[in-house]
């Protein structure tokens, strides 16, 4: 005899599917079911260190941080041009961010104003440091279990069963015991981007895709949600977006070249030895759009001995220190990098990404440009500095210091790419539409599967988990509304 349908199916346990599934129980659904492919949950969010876009959120007002939502809507679609982005879900990740921090904080998550970062909040009484954020996904697991959720591992959906007209009424999966086929009321796609499927990637991104930039640690991250929305009528036809961060050196994961090449007081050039961005903006997301541009997608920070004592001695003025009392994983301390700067860059084993030398021909040579043209880079820095004026890129005036005691030191780095977005189009409710436009009944989708809530690049630092767990958040709700109204009709229901 056939079971009777769940209410709720989620595809993917990360960062979108988790609030998703729990915002639905929280809203009154009882049988919310959770699936994912991988022995355990977390997805893209887990590798997080938990940063978040924010505006007007608690801990923000208390550290005096309050902006106009309505002007970092109109800086944010300025920025994307107005193409590419959909209003309403821009609206929705900025609108509702507060709401998604408070959420956080009221199932034990503490949050505080991020340093440097008045539209970001960072988690408070842990460290920060990339793949932290795994404990509050391992949080939210527990909770939808507590709310009588079940979280089924290891179980790969092959296909979800309806059309665009009638609705979505079941879902097909491949467990560790065989096949199963679970109907329900509604399904939510939450399977993240696809970073790990290289016929993707050189489909939506062929002027960027390079096996050797370093793609996070994102290869299960396959664009799984996108033939199941395809296979029941989805439209597809969302502008996809590749989110950059600069900068990382390689793929190696040593912390030291990360903070090394986002130091604002070296000298950025490119294998021609040609200047090409203020480097204070390195913090900046968008500054990786600068990179992707340059030859070979590289870039080199350049130091002389005096700025590494420097920097030795004075922290870099952007820099996020991790608290007092806080855990202090290794190199991820910034006093830890500091410390033992001068002695990584000059170590030959480190030399696929750095080195050492008495003079700037010997960089330019390293570097692979014209050695006249890089001392003539560097002359004309120098100049600036001792000036105390950046008359191309109006570097800030304390950050200019000038680079003239060997030994020489460059360091390169390239983008690191941190996630996709799109193609699966939906509403402000987060339902899929089909290609005239219409919502599939019974079927939602939210976090990096979707397209619209980011165009050409990631303008606010902490936007991809913010969007996942405002989407996920809005998505649940929807669901559950859908369900409890009879509104997501379908043939299960």
């Amino acid at each position: 005899m056939d079971q009777p349908p769940v209410d709720l199916v989620v595809i993917g346990a990360g960062g979108a599917g988790l609030p998703a599934a729990l915002t639905a129980l929280e809203s009154g659904l009882k049988q919310v079911i959770v699936l994912e492919k991988r022995s355990r949950v977390g997805g893209n969010a887990a590798m997080s260190g938990g940063f978040l876009f924010a505006v007007n959120s608690g801990p923000q007002r208390a550290a005096g941080l309050e902006h106009e939502p309505d002007e970092v809507f109109r800086t944010t679609m300025a920025y994307h041009h107005f193409d590419g982005v959909d209003p309403e879900l821009v609206r929705l990740w900025i609108d509702e961010a507060d709401a998604s921090v408070a959420w956080l904080e009221s199932i034990g998550v503490a949050y505080r104003a991020m340093q440097g970062k008045d539209l970001g909040v960072e988690p408070s009484g842990w460290a920060n440091h990339p793949g932290s954020f795994v404990r509050v996904t391992d949080l939210m697991k527990q909770r939808v279990e507590d709310l009588g959720g079940r979280v089924i591992v290891r179980a790969s959906v092959t296909g979800l069963v309806g059309d665009s007209s009638s609705g979505v009424s079941a879902v097909m999966l491949d467990t560790p015991d065989g096949p199963v086929t679970i109907q329900t009321r509604a399904v939510l796609l939450s399977t993240g981007g696809f970073t790990g499927n290289v016929d993707l990637l050189n489909e939506h991104f062929a002027d960027i895709y390079d096996e050797d930039i370093y793609w996070t640690d994102a290869k299960p991250l396959t664009g799984d949600g996108i033939p199941l929305a395809a296979g029941v009528g989805a439209a597809l036809t969302g502008p996809t977006a590749l989110l950059k961060e600069n900068c990382y050196s390689f793929k190696t994961k040593k912390n030291m070249p990360n903070r090394g090449s986002t130091e604002p007081r070296s000298l950025w050039v490119n294998q021609r030895g040609k200047r090409f961005l203020d480097e204070s903006q390195g913090f900046i997301n968008a500054s990786a759009n600068a990179l992707v541009k340059q030859p070979g997608m590289s870039g080199f920070a350049l130091f002389d001995d005096a700025l590494i004592q420097q920097i030795i001695d004075t922290p870099n003025p952007f820099e996020v220190e991790l608290r007092p009392g806080e855990e202090n994983p290794g190199t991820w301390t910034a006093e830890g990098y500091r410390a033992t700067l001068r002695d990584q860059l000059s170590d030959p084993s480190n030399s696929e990404w750095c080195t050492a030398a008495d003079d700037w021909a010997e960089i330019a040579e390293w570097i692979g440009s014209d050695p006249d043209v890089l001392a003539a880079t560097v002359a004309t820095y120098n100049a600036s500095c001792d000036e105390g004026r950046d008359a191309v890129w109006a570097k800030d005036p304390s950050l200019l210091v000038p680079l003239r005691k060997a030994p020489f030191y460059a360091l390169r780095f390239r983008p690191l790419m941190v996630d996709t977005a799109g193609p699966v189009v939906v509403d402000r409710e987060l339902r899929v539409l089909d290609d005239e436009g219409r919502p599939i009944p019974g079927l939602y989708a939210a976090g990096s599967l979707t397209s619209g809530w980011v165009g050409f690049d990631e303008h606010h630092f902490g936007t991809p988990l913010s969007w996942a767990i405002s989407s996920g958040r809005r998505a649940g709700a929807a669901a559950a509304a859908g369900v409890l109204t009879g509104s997501a009709a379908n043939s299960a229901s």
